[in-house]
């Protein structure tokens, strides 16, 4: 959903610098891409194309499977050092100025001049009119670092995009080039905005809305695992994939990893076969192509078809799911077991078991499954040793992993394989953030709890009092905590993400609402620990308060009576 956001984002900025800005940029191209691998989007640099690079993100840290030494930023700087840019604009909510510094002095000072604000792209106009202040501005020779601020703090553009005023160094700031001022190469006559939309050739993925928006904690896991199968079958030069179990999880995360090479310049094709109209139109892809052969009732009828089509197209990769039916399953079975064209046995197949937890842990949106715990105390020495070390950073988040309260699937589950809590570690200012997944209410519930009575803290202590600062030796003097605040605040706004029933909690509340409108009666709501009950009672208490029809009665009561007092104010 990111990736697509960031699409619709990209095309927007294009759309405005041509409408707003189209005299700017008539003499002073611009590319523009909704890539978002570094390495590919910024392949214009090695033969001088860009002359500036923005990047925008949420932060700059540790995310799970960078083993780059560099970090999430090492494929950038690979390509980077075959050319520079002029002119980098950081826009990033954390840990702006520290990805700043870090480019900068990567570039060597004498190259480039970097613009850094705390605050992500996310309007585009807003961030239109403060690309050309800033492009403007940085080609002014013979002015003083201050006075480069102090000027770039003065634009009501640069106001509007931050939503505030001044506060140089803090909000934002600028590291200039020791060399000469950078110089436009002019290109008149060429097409002021290039969009370079990064997209298959022939895409089409139709899926129904549980599809695209529900997504189970577990499903992380194995979204990533087929990821990475996809992408070795494309470097191998084929495969196939098969997806058993649960067909509803499977079809959710084929569905989740064909989107996410959507976005990407790795396949020309991407496509979801599931009908005989499906087949007639996209049976005969080539090259590059990625094909989810969703067998079900309405694709048997063409099942010769596609045994010929997966041998004859044995470089491409397939993504087969099936359905709960025995026949289905013979043939998907079947498509797995083809030869290739000579009659040699494909080993390019992989199996992947995907385990029904749909029973003990409904979906929820992807939007509701994160928490950030904001830890403070910090000194700058080690803030700065902990930007410029993933393998620190990665040390970190195995230990937050070992303190953070356990996933429970419910009864007759067993936790995920792999289960990995942190999404990612961002280095802030004045803190590092660690951004956690959350599955349910439940799950959040025990994280506050481990929050509000002191455990969390308590383990951080230990864990990281006698922490080394590098080869000095030199260890921390000021302990390292959560900032609780920071947490109350956000664990209110992730109660009102997490506000929505699963379809499981809505099921049985349907149940009830049926039989109370028949005879009436009372509700016994019985479920595992942090499964879910009390949320179940203040949705039953709210529809009393609130009906549908949005009108507060005056005259409704309700009465909640608990065995502690923690259980009446949470």
């Amino acid at each position: 959903e990111h990736i697509k956001k960031h699409s619709v984002l990209v095309q927007e900025i294009g759309r405005r610098l041509e409408k707003k800005h189209r005299d700017w940029c008539e003499c002073r191209p611009i590319l523009l891409t909704n890539e978002n691998e570094f390495a590919s989007a910024s392949l214009g640099l090695n033969d001088n194309r860009s002359h500036s690079l923005v990047l925008s993100a949420r932060g700059r840290g540790w995310v799970p499977n960078c083993k780059h030494s560099n970090g999430e930023f090492g494929p950038l700087l690979d390509v980077l050092q075959s050319g520079w840019p002029a002119i980098i604009v950081v826009c990033q909510d954390l840990g702006a100025c520290r990805t700043a510094d870090f480019l900068y002095k990567a570039s060597g000072k004498h190259v480039t001049t970097v613009v850094w604000f705390k605050k992500g792209v996310q309007k585009a106009a807003a961030f239109c009119a403060v690309l050309v202040k800033v492009m403007q501005m940085c080609h002014v020779r013979n002015k003083s670092t201050k006075d480069m601020v102090s000027e770039l703090g003065a634009f009501e553009e640069v106001q509007d995009f931050l939503g505030c005023e001044g506060l140089e160094g803090k909000n934002f700031g600028i590291f200039p080039s020791l060399g000469d001022s950078p110089v436009w190469n002019e290109k008149r006559g060429a097409e002021p905005v290039e969009r370079r939309e990064v997209q298959p050739k022939t895409k089409h993925l139709p899926a129904q809305a549980a599809e695209k928006l529900n997504v189970h904690p577990g499903d992380i896991v194995l979204l990533d695992r087929l990821i990475r199968d996809i992408r070795s079958a494309l470097i191998d030069g084929g495969g196939r994939i098969h997806l058993g179990g649960s067909p509803g999880r499977a079809r959710l995360v084929a569905y989740q990893a064909c989107s996410y090479f959507l976005y990407q310049s790795k396949f020309d094709w991407v496509v979801r076969l599931r009908s005989r109209e499906d087949f007639s139109k996209y049976g005969s892809v080539c090259g590059d192509a990625l094909v989810w052969v969703d067998v079900c009732a309405t694709l048997l009828e063409c099942v010769g078809e596609l045994r010929d089509m997966i041998t004859e197209a044995s470089d491409m990769v397939v993504v087969l799911t099936n359905d709960s039916e025995e026949e289905t399953s013979k043939v998907a079975e079947e498509l797995m077991k083809l030869t290739n064209e000579d009659g040699d046995t494909f080993d390019g197949c992989k199996w992947v078991e995907v385990p029904d937890l749909e029973g003990s842990r409904a979906s929820v949106e992807a939007s509701a499954l994160h928490e950030e715990i904001r830890m403070v105390g910090w000194s700058d020495k080690e803030l700065d040793r902990l930007a410029a070390s993933p393998d620190m950073l990665e040390d970190l988040a195995s230990t937050l992993q070992e303190m953070l309260p356990c996933h429970s699937w419910g009864a007759g589950a067993s936790p995920v394989a792999g289960w990995v809590p942190i999404a990612g570690l961002f280095v802030d200012d004045e803190a590092v953030l660690a951004r956690v997944c959350i599955s349910d209410v439940g799950y959040l519930n025990r994280l506050r709890d481990m929050m509000l009575q002191g455990h969390f803290n308590t383990q951080l202590a230990d864990k990281t009092r006698n922490r080394s600062l590098g080869q000095t030796g030199e260890t921390a003097s000021v302990e390292i905590k959560a900032d609780l605040t920071h947490f109350a605040e956000t664990y209110e706004e992730g109660m009102c993400l997490l506000e929505d029933l699963t379809e499981h909690q809505k099921s049985r509340l349907d149940e009830y609402y049926k039989a109370w409108d028949a005879c009436g009666g009372n509700l016994h709501v019985k479920a595992p620990a942090g499964a879910g009950k009390t949320f179940v009672g203040l949705r039953l208490m709210t529809d009393v308060l609130l009906p549908k029809g949005g009108n507060a009665r005056s005259e409704a009561r309700v009465l909640l009576v608990a065995g502690e007092e923690g259980m009446a104010l949470f």
